[in-house]
């Protein structure tokens, strides 16, 4: 299955593809975790079944339920081993997306409708490129803009913005 990919090397985000990738990350622990869960469900009426057959002194039913309980114990064990190489294998993704995205939503009012995430290194140029995009200069004509401070400007823009850490790297978003 191909996934939205996400990671703090990225110069722009949406957080609605922070989210997605998070839901999907939480979905696919979920559903693994379930079954863990429905397996242990599962074995705790067999159980009761095997104690069942076990107090009426139904033999044949006992042994059934014996096996059906090994069964259970073993894909439980199966079940458990696909979790914990899940969180291995996710971990190093999954923990920093989750404190990523509990920051967004402490900071920034938009972040379930689409809130922009810029790299700190590339805030440069989005401000150059905002500027431009919102016609404060004409990107076409080579002065004035040849001659504007760009790295003031980000800065000044940077107070409408609140910096959030990416698993080490500073993002602003608004």
């Amino acid at each position: 299955m191909a996934y939205l990919e996400i990671s703090n090397g990225q110069d722009i985000m949406d957080s609605r593809d922070v989210i997605e990738r998070l839901d999907e990350l939480q979905g696919a622990r979920d559903d693994l975790d379930q079954a863990v869960e429905d397996l242990r469900e599962e074995l705790d009426l067999a159980q009761e079944e095997l104690d069942l057959a076990e107090e009426e002194d139904l033999h044949d039913r006992a042994d059934e339920m014996r096996a059906e309980v090994e069964r259970l114990n073993n894909e439980i064990g199966t079940a458990e081993a696909a979790l914990r190489a899940w969180d291995e294998e996710n971990e190093s993704e999954f923990e920093p997306l989750k404190d990523f995205a509990k920051q967004g939503e402490d900071y920034a009012s938009d972040w379930n409708h689409g809130a922009t995430l810029i790299r700190d290194s590339h805030f440069e140029d989005y401000a150059q490129e905002l500027a431009e995009d919102i016609g404060a200069i004409d990107r076409n004509a080579a002065w004035p803009a040849c001659h504007i401070d760009w790295a003031a400007a980000a800065e000044s823009l940077k107070q409408d913005y609140t910096s959030i850490e990416f698993d080490g790297v500073t993002y602003w978003v608004r």
